[in-house]
């Protein structure tokens, strides 16, 4: 795995991902659903980005297993924190977001919200670096553009919009998605005149 692009890719992600009203509804008050369920799923994609690295540290350090060895979250952060000295400062810290991992994706209830996904993404982040296979996400910020286009020749459609929502990372941009959006025409209420 390109750990270090990989995660860089999951954080922009993450950006784009919590901005979704920007395209949606500026000025409409959060979606509920999207608010409860999105953090918890991005949880749980970073922690499976984390074990999947530190399960390569732990074979690229050859380090010795427990003969009842498991390929589990919690194993590989024991066998690195007990093993690598810079891991061992993030022991506790990355136990505790693999267990809000684990409530987030077997509680039906969990409520992983934004501010505490982006405490246990920088979590994440800083035990990434210090095993060397990630450095500091840049500032990252979202961009959103929409422009009238010309009018569409289909009679159905009213008005077209050029659409495109990226990633910014440190001024230069990273990530764009670009539709065409088209609004469609009202249809006339059928004449009354009996002709």
């Amino acid at each position: 795995m390109e750990s270090a692009e990989e995660w860089r890719e999951f954080r922009r992600e993450c950006v784009m991902m919590q901005q979704y009203g920007v395209v949606s509804m500026p000025l409409a008050p959060p979606n509920p659903l999207i608010e409860l369920r999105v953090p918890p799923l991005l949880l749980i994609k970073a922690c499976a980005l984390l074990q999947e690295v530190l399960h390569e540290e732990v074979l690229a350090r050859q380090i010795a297993t427990p003969a009842k060895y498991h390929r589990t979250l919690e194993e590989d952060i024991n066998l690195l924190a007990n093993s690598v000295g810079p891991l061992e400062p993030y022991r506790v810290e990355l136990h505790q977001v693999r267990e809000r991992r684990n409530q987030a994706a077997h509680t039906r209830s969990a409520n992983h919200l934004w501010q505490q996904l982006h405490a246990d993404i920088e979590v994440i982040e800083s035990a990434l670096i210090a095993l060397g296979r990630a450095v500091r996400t840049p500032r990252l910020a979202i961009y959103y553009e929409r422009k009238r286009i010309a009018d569409s020749a289909d009679l159905n459609i009213a008005m077209q919009f050029r659409e495109l929502l990226g990633v910014v990372e440190d001024g230069r941009q990273v990530i764009c998605f670009e539709w065409l959006h088209q609004v469609p025409r009202m249809t006339p209420a059928p004449s009354r005149s009996g002709a």
